[in-house]
């Protein structure tokens, strides 16, 4: 029901390699300074302004998010993703505050999928399941695009797995 929310769609992956690039030269910045901050090669980063799907299927969350820092950019703003809370209705359930390890365990419990069901549907082994179940931070070192599979699998905005909060309503 809430698969419509998690596709972002190739399209606007060029848009984003546009806008991270304009704005490291807007702020001086080289390819390199970015990367040695971000924790990238030069030419990792270079692919991120190069390649469309590059920032969704390649670089890790964790990294996505310093790049965000360092360029000033909202998350859910760059991604072009509205607010599941303030624009899309949906509330925010006692649910989705728990630790994200134990939200992702719960989730695919209640639905009723084994470890090795849900890796399958988001294309892991069950050893990633149980990674993201028993760690609160791994799911950081997830592509954007896996973790909106995995949003689509059990169910929960998108939003809330990037653990990113809606500079509108705080959500």
């Amino acid at each position: 029901p809430l698969e419509f929310l998690f596709r972002l769609g190739r399209r606007q992956c060029m848009k984003i390699c546009e806008k991270t690039k304009k704005r490291r030269i807007e702020l001086g910045l080289t390819e390199s300074d970015i990367s040695s901050r971000v924790g990238l090669t030069r030419s990792e980063y270079s692919d991120i302004e190069l390649h469309e799907d590059e920032l969704y299927t390649v670089t890790d969350l964790c990294r996505v998010k310093k790049i965000c820092e360092i360029l000033g950019f909202d998350l859910l703003e760059l991604l072009e993703q509205k607010c599941v809370f303030c624009e899309e209705g949906v509330s925010l359930a006692e649910v989705f505050l728990l630790p994200l390890n134990e939200l992702i365990a719960n989730r695919r419990r209640e639905m009723g999928i084994s470890m090795d069901e849900l890796g399958e549907r988001v294309g892991f082994y069950k050893a990633e399941i149980e990674n993201l179940e028993k760690n609160l931070t791994h799911l950081e070192t997830w592509p954007i695009d896996y973790i909106k599979d995995l949003a689509t699998a059990i169910d929960v905005p998108i939003q809330i797995l990037i653990n990113v909060k809606c500079s509108k309503c705080g959500n």
